[in-house]
């Protein structure tokens, strides 16, 4: 995952970097994630705001996160999910 950060070869990162750096970085990305992580929860809570705007019964932000093992989704949550998003869409669309 640092290598990926970083934007260099896992054998670089580890001729470059000591092990006690590695595990500060590790103790940070548990304090404050970065990276896919980071951007997985912005993009969940953006789909979690749209959602709860329009629809009758809120969701919880754990609902929009990709990376996350979560329980299976029922289907009638999936179609009102579509529903509500594609509202959201029709009154993005004729606000602009």
């Amino acid at each position: 995952m640092l290598a990926l950060q970083f934007g260099i070869p896992v054998g670089e990162l580890t001729q470059r970097m000591a092990a006690a750096e590695e595990r500060m970085w590790i103790a940070y990305y548990q304090l404050e994630p970065f990276g896919s992580a980071r951007t997985d929860a912005n993009n969940a809570l953006i789909a979690q705001l749209i959602y709860n705007t329009n629809a009758k019964k809120s969701r919880p932000l754990e609902d929009f996160m990709l990376f996350r093992k979560r329980k299976t989704v029922s289907r009638d949550v999936v179609e009102d999910a579509r529903k509500v998003f594609a509202k959201a869409r029709a009154i993005s669309e004729r606000l602009s």
